[in-house]
Parts: structure tokens; C-alpha cells; sequence
């Protein structure tokens, strides 16, 4: 059988680089600022006014941020059948490799 040179891959890198990346870290920023987890339907409205976006856009942000587990589910203890999402370590990764790195003046 002869393998097809075009055939696309389904696994998606999430280290390499995307359009959605500088809209991302200010998402991703917000997430990391909330204590008892993300919600698209408590949190969507409000995170698309401060990143100044269409709010359907703040949901294909909540998805590029999941399929490329940047974010992770949890239960909160408060919420114990309702499913939020936490930066993931993949998640801090990425937006410390968005940082500059800082120099130590010695």
C-alpha cells in the first residue's frame, strides 16, 4: 500500500504557533486570575468586554484553549456537578514562554 503524502494530521502541536496565540495569553491571563474556575456561561461576556471581542469569539478561545490542553477540567468543591476550567501546567508553560525573559542586573 502506498502512504498519501498529503494526508493531514488530526493531533494538533500545541507548542507551535497560531493566530489565536496574543488573543490567547490575554484569555489565558483572565483564566489564571479566577479562583473558583472558568465558565463560558458565568465568565464569557465579561472576558470578551475586557479582551474587547465578540463574545462567540471568547468560545472559540475556551476551544483552541482545550484542544490544545492549555486549560483543564475540574469540580470545584462549591460545584461538585458542574464541570470549570483551571490553566493547566501546559497552560502556565505557554504563557511563561511569552514572557520575556528577565535579566538579572549583576
Amino acid at each position: 500500500m502506498h502512504r498519501m503524502s498529503g494526508s493531514r494530521a488530526t493531533h494538533h502541536n500545541p507548542t507551535r504557533a497560531s493566530p489565536f496565540d496574543p488573543f490567547l495569553a490575554g484569555f489565558l491571563g483572565i483564566v489564571a486570575e479566577l479562583g473558583k474556575g472558568y465558565s463560558l456561561q458565568s465568565h464569557g461576556e465579561a472576558i470578551a468586554r475586557r479582551l474587547e471581542v465578540d463574545p462567540a469569539f471568547v468560545e472559540a478561545l475556551t476551544i483552541n484553549a482545550r484542544r490544545r490542553s492549555l486549560i483543564e477540567p475540574f469540580y470545584p468543591s462549591s460545584h461538585r456537578n458542574m464541570v470549570r476550567w483551571r490553566l493547566s501546567a501546559q497552560g502556565e508553560q505557554f504563557l511563561a514562554s511569552l514572557d520575556p525573559p528577565t535579566v538579572d542586573p549583576e
